[in-house]
């Protein structure tokens, strides 16, 4: 077999094999997917929002399942800006939604200022309390995450939660 032979076969094999080879996943996309499988399997729902224009990760810890269908929640909003405001809570949270009380507000900063700069924003609704994460800080970063929305969902839940009026039918 000739030389020029050998090179065209390389060439070939190359060709059929790069593309395979280019379907695997990334170490950062195995990392993200172990991420989220994990999240799943303890109970979060995972999913995606748009942060300024960037897809980021948000997950929810929901609220006790006993417990979705008698109350209603106020839904809160909060986004991380990149400039301190006087209307933001903790310096750099817009808040989109209605806080009910001073007692809310000052648990909102605690739990604000505590937030690593991975979290751009934070949900507080009838599903529970979501946190958009930008999936950074590896394992610590995602144990972090994890019990950020623990401590938040117990320390809001009591605050948040109004019983549900229910309007019965004719």
């Amino acid at each position: 077999m000739s030389s020029t032979a050998i090179i065209i076969i390389v060439l070939v094999a190359c060709m059929a094999l790069g593309p395979v080879f280019l379907l695997q996943p990334s170490r950062r996309q195995r990392q993200l997917a172990n991420y989220r499988s994990t999240a799943a399997r303890e109970g979060l729902k995972v999913g995606m929002s748009d942060y300024m224009g960037d897809s980021v990760a948000t997950y929810t810890l929901r609220w006790p399942q006993d417990s979705v269908n008698k109350f209603a929640v106020e839904p809160i909003h909060l986004t991380r800006k990149e400039y301190k405001h006087e209307l933001h809570i903790a310096d750099y949270w817009q808040v989109n939604g209605k806080i009910a009380s001073p007692q809310l507000s000052n648990q909102l900063t605690d739990i604000l200022q505590a937030v690593p700069e991975s979290v751009v924003g934070m949900d507080v609704n009838n599903d529970g309390v979501a946190l958009w994460w930008k999936e950074t800080g590896g394992e610590q970063g995602y144990q972090s995450i994890k019990q950020l929305l623990e401590s938040s969902a117990q320390a809001l839940w009591p605050m948040v939660s109004a019983p549900r009026k229910v309007v019965e039918a004719d």
